[in-house]
């Protein structure tokens, strides 16, 4: 019986997932971060041709250690699962047929499974966006170097200076792997964290409070003397060429493995909040209608 109960509750997890990823809202998210990805790509076109030299495929680590960027997409995540909590009259039949528990670890997972799903298309689009400039090898590649340590890239509009904390520390795929989780493990706190506040107000804190997270990384460079700042903002997180580097003369970032457990941290509370509000809510199907 349990064996079956657990083979239900897998199978309504992947359903879920799917019904969501086919979603209007899913989609226009990707053509969100499609059009975020061109837009900070489009200055390297020329700046290619006049070096004669092609990208490699090792963008995504760069794109999300910046500032603006990463911001930008923090503000996409949150678009993406605004609909929290997710009541609506089409869901009491499945709550009711499911129970509440069931119901609730199935919108946990699709949550995750969105997160990572969406990091991985940002990846993937910052390859193909290069195409058929793109040459592939397993090393940073020239016009990375050239763009890490270029004092002249204004001229042709490139979004930023690439980090050469990033280009020494790091392999190329060692980045493309840190970076793929350490995004998607925060992308998932967030959705976790609205679908919590769902529970507890509705609709409008969780999107909120999510989005006043996300924007507090602009806060960053201005405040930067703020001691607690660097714990607070999640998509701060996963900028993987601050951990363990100096924020100034008198203290450094918390390192790698800091973060990770921060990050997990603070999903597994999400969880738990989550669980333990949805034995004891009463859910009113029509007030996010």
């Amino acid at each position: 019986m349990k064996e079956m109960h657990g083979k239900r509750v897998v199978r309504g997890c992947f359903q879920e997932y799917i019904s969501k990823i086919k979603s209007v809202r899913f989609l226009c998210a990707v053509l969100l971060m499609v059009a975020l990805i061109c837009s900070v790509a489009k200055g390297m076109d020329k700046l290619m041709i006049d070096t004669k030299e092609w990208v490699t495929p090792w963008m995504a680590p760069h794109f999300f250690d910046n500032l603006y960027f990463v911001t930008f997409y923090g503000f996409i995540i949150c678009y993406m699962y605004s609909d929290v909590p997710f009541m609506n009259h089409s869901e009491l039949y499945k709550i009711l047929r499911e129970g509440r528990m069931t119901w609730c670890v199935e919108k946990m997972v699709s949550i995750v499974l969105q997160a990572f799903t969406m990091v991985g298309l940002t990846i993937l689009a910052s390859i193909l966006v290069f195409i058929p400039r793109l040459k592939f090898e397993w090393e940073w590649g020239r016009i990375i170097y050239t763009m890490t340590y270029s004092e002249s890239l204004y001229e042709y509009n490139v979004f930023g200076c690439l980090s050469s904390i990033i280009y020494t520390k790091y392999t190329p795929v060692q980045a493309m792997l840190l970076c793929f989780f350490m995004v998607g493990l925060i992308s998932s706190f967030m959705g976790l964290l609205m679908f919590a506040v769902s529970l507890y107000a509705n609709r409008m804190p969780a999107v909120s409070i999510a989005a006043i997270l996300t924007g507090l990384n602009l806060s960053g460079p201005k405040f930067i003397s703020v001691s607690w700042l660097p714990y607070v903002i999640p998509f701060y997180w996963c900028r993987i060429s601050i951990y363990g580097q100096p924020v100034s003369h008198l203290r450094n970032y918390p390192s790698l493995t800091f973060y990770i457990m921060l990050s997990c941290i603070v999903t597994g509370v999400s969880v738990g909040v989550i669980l333990l509000r949805a034995r004891r809510i009463e859910y009113v199907w029509n007030k996010e209608e």
